[in-house]
């Protein structure tokens, strides 16, 4: 269980020059909130003291009062302290909480308050994100505004996807329609049409002849780019209008999934890089299903073991190719081993207000690494952002110290994580330096974290 916590989100920043040289005498306070039930919050104050020596400043905290507004400066079971340069940890009725604070928050300076961002992702020149109204916008590597592509769908847009040739972007939304768009000219050739729902996913094969879309509408599509065909489409086998929430790639031939009936034939001359991949599905009936994408067969179900629509899966390639995360409505974040598919390998539930998973990102680094670098974050609710750290072995902690993104009640809608690839042979420690991790979300938010931070 993982009680979610929130706190005062400029608890970090600096005093005013002026604030500084009163020293000792000035000592403002923050709160932290710890959500119980949906109609209980327990707010705790902690007390920020700052001092000039030496031209040194020294920052120290003190938790003063506890939720039922008692001193507790003195307590061993309240404590606040400073771990490292971004990680901060609260002791609240013995209790441990960690706060991750930004590189970098863009909201207020890229003048987008009244954007809702949807969709997020990279490409070599830059960053490409989606809007609720339809409008893409593109930024450069520094976040200045290079373009703005408006209502260029007519609903929320919620995928975006970047072509490994980085000139060629595919953007999906909830008006059921999937545009393929130029990067060079903003020329749009091609616009695919088939789903009968909102369109909830997207994932690129290869190289990105094909790809594969996801709908409300219950479908999988298999989609050839040159021609605009849509030349397959999958359905989960007892129930084929079970809306679909999310999508992810499996590589099946690594898994020992082989089809003995296999006959080394395409079921359509425009299928390409389709052989030994699966797709694992996220349901709204809250069973996670698997397609081979070369036999068209549906080859696996997860049960709906936590009785809740399944928001969301996520895996990670390079660090594992039978685990696979999926967050559900009613707040549980499960773990799964498709060797063992009757039962989840591990899960935890986040508890307190309305803690519905949105979105969900596996960050990891390459495989030269140790399931020590690799993370989850997540995002709930309405307002509750975090990173969950695996174990060494690569599973989720059953009880572990939550780390909660600092940020002022945003709603996070995707995550985008962002590896230097140039430093993967470097040491751990110069490499969680360079991986970062972008949040969007509601309210224009857009704010940098750091990835694979060093913990003490």
């Amino acid at each position: 269980m993982i009680r979610t916590c929130h706190i005062q989100y400029d608890f970090y920043q600096d005093l005013s020059i002026e604030e500084q040289y009163r020293g000792n005498t000035l000592e403002p306070s923050f709160y932290i909130n710890v959500d119980i039930t949906p109609e209980s919050i327990r707010e705790y104050r902690i007390q920020k003291q700052e001092s000039i020596n030496n031209k040194n400043k020294n920052v120290q905290y003190k938790v003063v009062s506890d939720y039922e507004g008692d001193y507790c400066g003195t307590s061993q079971e309240n404590q606040f302290r400073k771990v490292s340069e971004r990680i901060y940890e609260a002791t609240l009725d013995n209790e441990k909480y960690q706060f991750q604070t930004p590189i970098e928050d863009l909201t207020n300076s890229i003048n987008c308050l009244n954007i809702n961002w949807s969709a997020i992702a990279k490409f070599p020149d830059g960053y490409i994100l989606g809007d609720q109204t339809g409008s893409i916008h593109t930024y450069d590597t520094q976040w200045k505004s290079k373009n703005i592509l408006k209502n260029v769908h007519k609903d929320e847009i919620t995928s975006l996807r970047c072509f490994p040739s980085g000139s060629v972007l595919l953007s999906a939304s909830n008006d059921m329609q999937i545009k393929l768009w130029s990067l060079l000219d903003d020329s749009n050739p091609r616009t695919f049409i088939g789903h009968t729902a909102g369109i909830t996913d997207t994932a690129l094969l290869g190289r990105g002849r094909n790809f594969l879309s996801s709908g409300r509408d219950g479908t999988i599509r298999l989609w050839e780019c040159g021609s605009g065909q849509n030349i397959y489409t999958l359905t989960r086998k007892e129930t084929p209008y079970d809306p679909v929430n999310s999508i992810i790639l499996f590589d099946g031939e690594n898994q020992g999934k082989k089809e003995k009936d296999k006959q080394g034939l395409k079921s359509h001359e425009l299928e390409f890089e389709t052989e030994g991949k699966q797709v694992a599905a996220a349901h709204e009936s809250g069973v996670i299903t698997f397609h081979d994408l070369y036999t068209k067969k549906e080859q696996l179900q997860l049960p709906n073991e936590f009785i809740s629509t399944c928001n969301v899966v996520a895996n990670n390639l390079d660090m594992n190719n039978y685990y696979l995360f999926a967050g559900y409505e009613n707040g549980v974040v499960a773990q799964w081993d498709i060797r063992s598919p009757n039962k989840s390998l591990s899960h935890v539930k986040l508890e307190g207000t309305l803690n519905s998973i949105n979105t969900m990102v596996w960050s990891g680094s390459s495989p030269s690494y140790s399931y020590d670098q690799s993370s989850l974050y997540i995002s709930a609710g309405i307002d509750t952002s975090l990173r969950i750290l695996l174990t060494a072995e690569g599973i989720l902690p059953i009880e572990s110290v939550p780390q909660f993104l600092v940020c002022d009640d945003y709603k996070v809608t995707q995550y985008l994580v962002i590896q230097d690839s140039e430093n993967m042979t470097q040491v751990k420690k110069d490499l969680s330096e360079k991986n970062e991790v972008v949040a969007i979300g509601n309210r224009g938010f857009i704010s940098i974290y750091q990835d694979l931070l060093v913990m003490e």
